[in-house]
């Protein structure tokens, strides 16, 4: 891939935990031959006024988690590289794994599903250009459900601005999972889940952008943050 880039959004670089600071310095440390490319979410949502600016009230209107799956598809479309979510660490470096192709989407190791956390593309990919059209198109037209429904709005969000739509979009165009890079591993709430030893990044979401999460605190994210990241440097010790 031409444009090496590796971009990374967050509210501000303060508002991050101990995890995902160790994770951008070690996306940095790995990668010397990228550009690390940090935005806040303000300098973020400039990205969607450029390339869709008569969309862009219906966007800020939308929920901090929505807004951060259409932004990342329009930095990457502007700059091109790598995407990758604050609370990805990586294990190895991106010249290792990273192919030489205009888009590249990744899958979770274990079952092979699409991977929204991190995904690759070059300046200017149309494919990534209507995924975030699509995805403004449908949150609009698509009524949200009730933010306190957690199955229903769930559902809405992959299904509109998320991992399924951008699933439909690639087999739209003719990309398929098996074309994809496999080697990222998702850990949730199960703290002890084992960490395979043939990973490229292990990525612990702990969704709190979703509605039901959103009273949790930052003590007990950063707790169990500050566990995973201990049981990843015991798996990973370089």
């Amino acid at each position: 891939m031409k444009d090496k880039n590796i971009i990374q959004t967050q509210a501000n670089y303060e508002s991050m935990t101990p995890f995902e600071l160790v994770s951008y310095e070690r996306w940095r440390l790995l990668n010397p031959d990228y550009t690390h490319r940090f935005f806040t979410n303000e300098e973020s949502d400039q990205f969607v006024e450029k390339l869709f600016p008569d969309q862009f009230d219906h966007y800020m209107n939308l929920t901090v988690g929505t807004q951060n799956d259409i932004k990342r598809l329009c930095i990457v479309y502007d700059l091109g590289g790598v995407y990758v979510d604050t609370d990805t660490y990586p294990v190895i470096p991106l010249r290792d794994y990273m192919p030489n192709k205009s888009f590249v989407p990744f899958v979770h190791h274990a079952n092979g599903m699409l991977c929204g956390h991190m995904f690759a593309a070059e300046k200017g990919d149309q494919l990534i250009y209507r995924m975030a059209a699509s995805a403004l198109e449908l949150t609009q037209s698509q009524p949200e459900p009730d933010r306190n429904n957690y199955e229903a709005w769930a559902g809405w969000f992959f299904d509109n601005a998320s991992v399924h739509l951008y699933e439909r979009e690639m087999r739209a165009a003719g990309v398929q999972n098996s074309g994809c890079v496999s080697g990222c591993t998702y850990h949730s709430h199960d703290l002890t889940d084992p960490i395979p030893d043939n990973v490229r990044a292990v990525h612990y979401g702990l969704a709190s952008w979703m509605p039901p999460h959103k009273h949790r605190s930052k003590a007990e994210v950063v707790r169990e943050q500050s566990i995973i990241l201990a049981r990843i440097k015991h798996y990973f010790p370089n």
